[in-house]
C-alpha cells in the first residue's frame, strides 16, 4: 500500500495557504493529563491494543475510564433512547436535547478504535455538543469489531445519517442546519459519512473532526489487523471508505478539524486539513499545543482540555447558526 495521497507544502501557492498551521511549539504535555497517562501505564492493568478480543477490550476501557478520569456532567433537556429500524438490522441510538434550541442537528459518532466505546461511554461528549451548540445531538451506537468487521461500522453511520436527515422535523427541525462530528475512530467515520453525504446530494453544514483516523498506513493497518478489518485486511487498499484521505474532497461541507500536538495522529491530521483547503473546502484547523488524543472527553480532569473543547464547540456552533444553501464547487 503507498502513502497518503501527494500533499503540497504550504508555500506551494493555490487556497491552502489560507489554512494557517501554525508551527510545532514543543510545548510539554497538560501535567494533569500527563499525571493520568502515567498513573495508568504504571498500573499495567490496561493494556487496549488491537490484539486484545473485543469484550476484553471494551471491559478495560470501562474499568479504566471510570478509574482515572473524572466524570463530566452537562445538563441537556432530555436523553431519548431509541432505534433505528432497518430492514437488515437496527442501529441504536441517543438523542440529546439542549435547553435552548437553536435549530441545529449533530449526528455524533464516537471514538475507541472500533472496536470499543458506546452511547454511555461518550455521553459526556454528546451531551457538551449539545449544551456549547443548541444542537440536537443524535449519538450513533455503531456494530463494533471484531464481531461485525469493517464496513459495518461505515454503513450504519451513513444509515444514521441519512435516518436522521429524514427525521430532522423531529430533531433539530431545520435541513439546512445538519453536521456530522466524531472523535478519533469516530472523527474517521464522520469524514467518510460527509464524504458519502456529498454523494448522496445532502448538504451538510459542517464537519467537526476531532482527531481523526484519516489515512490507515501500513503501520497502523499492522496495529487494526483482521480486528477491524476482517477479511478485508489484504484487499481493502485505498478504499475511503476506510480511509478519506483518499477520498474526493470537492464539494464538502466546512470542516473543523482539531487536534493536540501530543496526538500520534498529528501529522495526518494536519495533512487532511491541507487537502481539504486545498479542494476549496472551508477549514478551520485548531492544534492545541499541550494536548494528547483522546482531549475532547477529558475537561473533568484538565482545565485546558475543557477550554480546548468548548472551544471546538463554539466554532461548531457558528457554522450551524449560518444554514449551507449551495454545495461548494
Amino acid at each position: 500500500m503507498r502513502g497518503p495521497p501527494s500533499i503540497p507544502s504550504a508555500d506551494d501557492g493555490g487556497l491552502m495557504t489560507a489554512l494557517f498551521v501554525p508551527d510545532r511549539t514543543g510545548a510539554p504535555l497538560d501535567a494533569d493529563l500527563a499525571r493520568i497517562q502515567a498513573a495508568i501505564q504504571e498500573s499495567g492493568r490496561y493494556p487496549i491494543g488491537f490484539d486484545i478480543p473485543g469484550p476484553e477490550a471494551r471491559r478495560r476501557a470501562r474499568e479504566r475510564d471510570a478509574e482515572f478520569y473524572a466524570p463530566e456532567a452537562f445538563d441537556v433537556a432530555s436523553i431519548e433512547d431509541t432505534v433505528i429500524h432497518l430492514a437488515t438490522r437496527d442501529i441504536p441510538v441517543r438523542i440529546q436535547r439542549p435547553h435552548e434550541p437553536k435549530g441545529g442537528t449533530v449526528v455524533y459518532f464516537h471514538g475507541g478504535n472500533w472496536i470499543h466505546g458506546d452511547l454511555d461511554s461518550h455521553q459526556s461528549s454528546a451531551a457538551r455538543l449539545a449544551l456549547r451548540t443548541g444542537a440536537t445531538v443524535v449519538q450513533v451506537d455503531y456494530r463494533l469489531a471484531p464481531e461485525h468487521p469493517f464496513p459495518a461500522a461505515v454503513d450504519d453511520a451513513c444509515d444514521a445519517l441519512k435516518w436522521s436527515v429524514d427525521n430532522v422535523g423531529g430533531l433539530g427541525g431545520d435541513p439546512q442546519r445538519v453536521a456530522v462530528a466524531g472523535d478519533s475512530s469516530g472523527g474517521n467515520l464522520a469524514a467518510v459519512a460527509a464524504q458519502w453525504a456529498r454523494d448522496e446530494g445532502i448538504l451538510l453544514a459542517a464537519q467537526l473532526l476531532l482527531y481523526p483516523v484519516t489515512f490507515l498506513g501500513d503501520f497502523a493497518r499492522e496495529l487494526v489487523g483482521r480486528q477491524y478489518l476482517g477479511d478485508a485486511l489484504d484487499t481493502v487498499g485505498e478504499d475511503p471508505r476506510l480511509g478519506p484521505a483518499f477520498g474526493r474532497l470537492e464539494g464538502l461541507a466546512p470542516a473543523i478539524v482539531g487536534v493536540g500536538e501530543h496526538d500520534f495522529l498529528y501529522e495526518d491530521n494536519i495533512a487532511y486539513a491541507r487537502a481539504l483547503a486545498d479542494a476549496d473546502v472551508a477549514v478551520t484547523l485548531r492544534v492545541f499545543p499541550t494536548l494528547p488524543h483522546g482531549f475532547f472527553g477529558h475537561g473533568a480532569s484538565s482545565p485546558t482540555a475543557d477550554a480546548a473543547a468548548d472551544l471546538l464547540c463554539r466554532d461548531l456552533a457558528g457554522a450551524l447558526s449560518e444554514p449551507r444553501t449551495e454545495a461548494a464547487r
